[in-house]
């Protein structure tokens, strides 16, 4: 899901978004972009291949620092792993369980 009229956009390899009058609305910065979620967070990989969260106006709310993140069941919780750990965290980098177990 993305937000309404953004299209997913990649120039030189690079992950983007543009809105429906072709105009970048996060520049082409990133490895990889996913969607968003209802709340308007997309996963992103750098180029150091570490995960980080984006906001819909393209601010990181999660810093790249992860090996994997992923959209729960909660919109509002994010699954992560590091270094073969894993647990959760909220959409503000807030941890909401330690890390729970090996991967």
């Amino acid at each position: 899901m993305r937000p309404m009229g953004l299209q997913k956009f990649a120039q030189m390899g690079n992950g983007a978004l543009i809105n429906a009058s072709g105009e970048f609305v996060i520049a082409p910065q990133f490895h990889d972009l996913s969607g968003f979620n209802s709340s308007g967070i997309a996963v992103f990989i750098d180029k150091k291949n570490k995960c980080g969260c984006i906001n819909s106006s393209g601010n990181i709310i999660i810093e790249p620092k992860y090996d994997d993140i992923e959209f729960t069941f909660d919109d509002n919780i994010l699954e992560v792993r590091l270094k073969n750990k894993q647990g959760y965290i909220s959409i503000d980098g807030n941890w909401i369980s330690d890390y729970v177990r090996d991967h």
